[in-house]
């Protein structure tokens, strides 16, 4: 691999207009587009997104370096983009980041020894305070390109030369590993270089990524080591490390406190080494699996939704099954440990705290367990009213936590912005209290709040079985928020709280539980997609190639998901395709009010037609009351995409200027 298919002209991109992580997500993904890097933009963004969420990868000096790796890029490239004005990439130092080396690798690919020496000079010349001036200041691109490809192609020097020094220098050892094997690994690697030199003692470090295991620790290493620092976010077998002194950590965390480190290491500065192990194992676990956790618990919780509905549906086949009954009394409370990790959930999701998510649904989990075991000891059973918190409980205390982490944590930062060690040392005591307040609010207001959230579902409930507006109008809020905007924060939200109404409706009603939010944002899914492949056989004599082939793919990836070509329609067509995906919303809430709809047919609309709740499928039509084939979802997935084709068909044109106009933008996407 050469040096002209990773970094290329046609790769930089200066004075870029952005406002935010998303805007420029989406700018690299038309970059891949335009280059044939990745045809997946949707995909693309999704699993740069997954990889921020085990640790931001913004740097010093403004600099963030954004990667990933999987299957569906074609060929590695390195990205570079400045922006005009600097947005918040939760860069290690607090600073906005304005220049971004975007790194992309094949997952199928065995990554070439020249995109490995180009990774290395990178993690390298990151820390060289001219090469980070000239990134800053060039305003000529093709000066820059020069630049940044006349660094490519300089010789790269190894830890080997670092390692040839005086013998009476003091030595320590070091593991760097991180999770993808590119970035992190590195960086940690050239950071710890570069601060033994300037502090005039020796190190050798050991890295596991993308260049595979490199700079093995001997026992000759460890018997002359003063110290050994293990920097690692993934698993790893180091048997073979074995010393008196050895300090664990992540590679953010050596590249960032570096100096501290040392002094760890050196025994100025006293902890309990054996506290520190344990507690960054956690954070390691945390982790490897935040991605899992935040990006896909919404799938989660649909999943578990599946599985009640499931049990629902098999009660109404089998209404005297003592086991399947009693399965469903099981499943009603699992809100007990269920609305806690709801709350430590959405907790996390806004403050990016796995310490604050953890004490919120920790705290919250005691005080339910207490409150039900008094309960128990009160009466003959757990009571519904008081199992769980609900859902109503869960936003509350998880209001009150992230209100407390922006303001109260920030004032802490405020008062002891020099002190680290204060800092630190306060942050615990304000954690502290934090618990204290979570419980104390949890347990003076478990009854009242935990009847008000069965009061208000009991009533959604009714409202929703008796009136057929009612439905209507939650399923097309519900569907024009998933539409809103389609893969984004809203649209994840929408999927998550459906399934939570769901399951704390459950909790309450488990014979009928409030399924409209759910049913809606199943059909909204997948429906958008299979309107643009109506409005394409509609059109197909009208619209260039380009545009009937994406027609053709929204077809294909409709039932199976959020497709490129209602995403590809949002963007060309902006304010006319929000406005015929918000007309196809009414439509589709109009129908599953009327019918009465109830699914939780999940990513594949043909799993809708066998498994709804419908109070008119095909049996009952015929007098016989037996759940079967539901008849208002079928009717429901076959007219939903002709009517949105139709209305796409009527409202998607363009005027011969704007026409003009796109032709490039239809082109490159």
């Amino acid at each position: 691999m050469t040096d002209e298919k990773v970094f290329q002209n046609q790769y930089l991109n200066i004075n870029v207009d952005v406002n935010s992580p998303e805007e420029l997500l989406n700018k690299i993904a038309e970059i891949c587009l335009r280059n044939k890097i990745c045809d997946n933009k949707e995909k693309l963004i999704q699993k740069i997104k997954e990889r921020e969420e085990l640790s931001s990868t913004g740097f010093e000096n403004g600099i963030a370096i954004p990667h990933t790796r999987f299957k569906e890029i074609k060929k590695s490239a390195v990205l570079f983009i400045r922006l005009k004005k600097g947005i918040d990439w939760k860069a290690m130092d607090g600073e906005i980041s304005d220049k971004f080396f975007c790194i992309l690798v094949p997952e199928n690919e065995r990554v070439g020894d020249e995109h490995l020496r180009i990774l290395g000079i990178l993690a390298n010349k990151l820390l060289d305070e001219k090469f980070i001036n000239v990134l800053s200041t060039e305003k000529d691109k093709d000066k820059l390109f020069i630049e940044i490809k006349n660094v490519f192609e300089e010789k790269w020097n190894t830890t080997e030369e670092i390692l040839v020094a005086d013998e009476e220098k003091d030595f320590y050892v070091a593991v760097s590993a991180c999770t993808f094997g590119l970035a992190h690994t590195y960086l940690a690697e050239q950071k710890l270089l570069k601060f033994a030199k300037e502090n005039n003692f020796k190190i050798k470090v050991e890295t596991h990524g993308a260049r595979g295991d490199q700079n093995i620790i001997t026992e000759e290493d460890l018997k002359k080591a003063k110290g050994v620092l293990i920097a690692v976010d993934k698993n790893l077998d180091l048997k073979h490390i074995n010393h008196e002194n050895i300090y664990r950590t992540r590679t953010i965390d050596a590249i960032k406190n570096t100096e501290r480190i040392f002094e760890i290491l050196k025994g100025n500065i006293k902890i309990n080494k054996n506290k520190a192990a344990v507690s960054n194992f956690f954070k390691i676990k945390l982790h490897q699996n935040s991605s899992f956790s935040a990006g896909k618990t919404y799938n989660i919780i649909r999943l578990f939704a599946l599985v009640i509905a499931l049990f629902v549906f098999a009660v109404q086949l089998a209404p005297e099954s003592k086991f399947l009954k009693d399965s469903l009394d099981v499943l009603q409370y699992m809100a007990i440990p269920g609305i806690p990790i709801i709350a430590g959930f959405i907790t996390y999701s806004f403050t990016k705290s796995e310490g604050t998510g953890s004490v919120v649904g920790g705290s919250l989990f005691i005080i339910t367990i207490y409150k039900n075991f008094n309960n128990l000891g009160a009466s003959t059973g757990l009571e519904k009213y008081f199992a769980s918190y609900g859902v109503m409980g869960a936003i509350v205390i998880s209001a009150v936590a992230i209100l407390y982490h922006l303001y109260v944590y920030k004032l802490n930062s405020l008062i002891f912005l020099k002190n680290k060690k204060l800092n630190g040392g306060f942050k615990w005591f304000l954690q502290i209290i934090l618990v204290f307040v979570i419980g104390l609010i949890a347990f003076y207001s478990f009854n009242q709040i935990a009847m008000a959230n069965n009061f208000l579902f009991e009533n959604i409930i009714k409202l929703d079985s008796n009136h057929w507006w009612f439905r209507t109008i939650v399923a097309t809020v519900f569907f024009g928020l998933m539409v809103t905007d389609m893969g984004g924060p809203i649209n994840k939200w929408t999927i998550t709280f459906s399934a939570l109404f769901f399951l704390d409706s459950f909790a309450i009603s488990p014979q009928n539980p409030w399924m409209t939010p759910l049913t809606a944002q199943v059909i909204a899914i997948s429906t958008p997609g299979l309107a643009v492949w109506a409005r394409g056989l509609l059109l197909k004599n009208k619209l260039d190639e380009k545009e009937l082939n994406l027609s053709k793919l929204a077809g294909k990836q409709g039932f199976n998901g959020i497709s490129e070509g209602a995403l590809w329609t949002l963007e060309k067509y902006k304010w006319k395709a929000y406005l015929s995906n918000y007309l196809l919303a009414i439509y589709c809430g109009a129908i599953i009010g009327v019918f009465h709809i109830k699914t939780f047919g999940g990513y594949n609309n043909i799993l809708g037609v066998f498994f709804g709740f419908s109070t008119d499928n095909f049996l009952k039509l015929c007098g016989l009351e037996y759940p079967s084939f539901n008849i208002g979802f079928l009717i429901l997935t076959l007219t939903s995409p002709i009517f949105g084709g139709i209305i796409n068909s009527v409202f998607l044109k363009e005027s011969s200027k704007v026409k003009v106009k796109n032709e490039k933008r239809i082109q490159e996407i």
